[in-house]
C-alpha cells in the first residue's frame, strides 16, 4: 500500500568504527530528507534511540535497528495499524528471531525477568521497532535521560498499546554488540525504570525465604540434639555455610541499592548521555 506522506530519516551513528558514517554521508549528498548524527564515542543503543527521538519532528515516529533484522517492509504495517486503530503506540513483536543460541537464551531470560519486575506479559520479545505519536515522544523525553530503558518506559506510560507480529530477519552485516555485560546492565536499568518498589518486594521475598530456611535448619538442629544428644555433631560447618549464604545475600542487596543510588546521583548531576 502506498501513502502520500512527507517523511524524514534520522540515522544515528553510535560511535561505529567501520565505514557506516562514510556510507551515510555519501547518501546525504543528494538526499535532504536524511539527517545524520554521529556520536563522539559509543554511548549505547538506548542513547542512540533517545538522540533520534530528540531530533524527530514528525507527527508519527518509527524507531528501528539498522542491521536489517527489523524488516523495513513492516513499516507500512505499522502505519496501517495506526490509521485503522488510532492507537498511539504500535509495537512490532517478534514471532521468530534468527540469532545465535546465546543471544536467544539471554534474550529469553531477560524478557522473563522484566515481566517478573512488573511489565505486562505482552512485553516479552518486544524490541525497539515501534511507532509512536509525537505526543508520546514528548512524554518519553520529559523523563530523566539517565533512565535508559525505553522498552519498559513505553509500557509505564499507561497508554493503550497495540502489538503486531513480525518475523525478524538475519543481520545484514556485522554481529550483535549486546554482550553479556551490556545485557546485565540493561537488566539493572530495567529494574529501576519499571518499578523500584517491585525490587523492594523481591528483596523482602528473598530475605523471608532465607529466614524460613534458617529457622527450619535451627529447628532441625534443636530436635536432633534433644533426640540424640550423644550422637549430635557440633555443626560448625553447617553454621558457617549458612552465615556465608546469608551474608552473600545481604551484600548483593546492598550492592543493588548502591547502583540505585548511583543512578539517582547521575540524574541529579544532569550528565549528558551522549555527545
Amino acid at each position: 500500500k502506498e501513502f502520500n506522506i512527507t517523511f524524514e530519516v534520522i540515522a544515528v551513528d553510535d560511535g561505529s568504527k567501520d565505514s557506516s558514517l562514510d556510507i551515510l554521508n555519501s547518501f546525504s549528498t543528494n538526499e535532504n530528507r536524511l539527517q545524520i548524527y554521529s556520536f563522539e564515542k559509543n554511548a549505547g543503543h538506548q542513547a542512540a534511540i533517545l538522540c533520534g527521538l530528540n531530533h524527530a519532528k514528525g507527527d508519527l515516529i518509527i524507531t528501528m535497528d539498522s542491521d536489517g533484522q527489523d524488516p523495513p517492509e513492516s513499516i507500512s504495517k505499522l502505519i496501517i495499524t495506526f490509521l485503522e486503530s488510532g492507537t498511539e503506540i504500535i509495537i512490532a513483536k517478534r514471532k521468530t528471531r534468527r540469532d545465535g543460541l546465546f543471544k536467544k537464551l539471554s534474550a529469553w531470560i531477560f524478557y522473563r525477568f522484566v515481566v517478573l519486575l512488573g511489565l505486562p506479559p505482552e512485553s516479552k520479545d518486544a524490541g525497539d521497532f515501534r511507532l509512536i505519536t509525537n505526543r508520546v515522544n514528548k512524554m518519553l523525553l520529559s523523563q530523566p535521560e539517565s533512565l535508559q530503558y525505553l522498552r519498559g518506559q513505553i509500557f509505564m506510560l499507561k497508554i493503550k498499546i497495540k502489538m503486531i507480529s513480525i518475523d525478524r530477519k538475519q543481520r545484514i552485516a556485522g554481529e550483535t554488540k549486546y554482550t553479556l555485560s551490556k545485557m546485565i546492565k540493561l537488566a539493572i536499568s530495567s529494574a529501576f525504570v519499571i518499578d523500584p518498589f517491585k525490587v523492594s518486594q523481591i528483596y523482602i521475598s528473598i530475605a523471608f525465604l532465607f529466614s524460613v530456611i534458617s529457622f527450619l535448619c535451627g529447628l532441625i538442629f534443636v530436635v536432633t540434639k534433644l533426640i540424640a544428644p550423644y550422637n549430635y555433631a557440633s555443626g560448625i560447618t553447617t553454621l558457617a555455610l549458612l552465615m556465608l549464604i546469608l551474608f552473600t545475600v545481604v551484600i548483593c542487596m546492598i550492592a543493588f541499592q548502591s547502583l540505585y543510588m548511583s543512578l539517582l546521583f547521575r540524574s541529579l548531576r544532569n550528565e549528558p548521555i551522549y555527545l
